[in-house]
């Protein structure tokens, strides 16, 4: 490589690939928030408050890789009834989202398109450009090659999605 480059300069950067999360201990401050969200979803499982949690620890879980304990806690939220107020729809597009996300690296392709097609029914909402986006590439992840073009449509159809998701 450095018989390319002009005299007396140094060699390039090299940038080593990071290893998965999952292959990392967790900081002690992940821990504790690991910890924390788990003690609200525990102690307070009928507040609006839960779903935020359950979504904010079903992501940390996500990250490192354990899909199948994220998976339940998004269910749960979604069918969670709080008994201070309704979670926020934007919270649930959210959790459908990140639920979708985690059941396509499971290798649940159809139930994710499901998740996905939910958000993406409302096109006004503001999680429709990577709901569409997110079903059409979960579709093609899946083999249907034609679906996920059809469903990617209109990201080349309307200009006002270019450059979005």
């Amino acid at each position: 490589a450095q018989k390319h480059l002009p005299p007396k300069s140094p060699p390039p950067a090299v940038v080593l690939p990071l290893p998965p999360r999952s292959a990392v201990e967790a900081t002690p401050y992940e821990k504790r928030a690991l910890d924390l969200f788990r003690r609200l979803v525990d102690e307070f499982p009928d507040v609006s408050l839960a779903v935020d949690g359950r979504l904010d620890l079903a992501d940390l879980l996500a990250d490192r890789g354990e899909y199948a304990e994220a998976v339940k806690l998004l269910k749960d939220a979604l069918d969670a009834e709080p008994t201070d107020r309704p979670a926020a729809p934007e919270t649930l597009d959210r959790v459908r989202l990140l639920l979708g996300a985690c059941l396509a690296a499971e290798g649940k392709f159809a139930d994710a398109v499901a998740q996905f097609d939910a958000v993406a029914g409302n096109p006004k909402g503001p999680h429709y450009a990577a709901a569409v986006e997110r079903s059409g590439a979960a579709l093609f992840a899946a083999g249907e090659f034609q679906k996920a073009a059809d469903r990617l449509a209109p990201f080349r159809d309307k200009p006002e999605l270019r450059g979005v998701g």
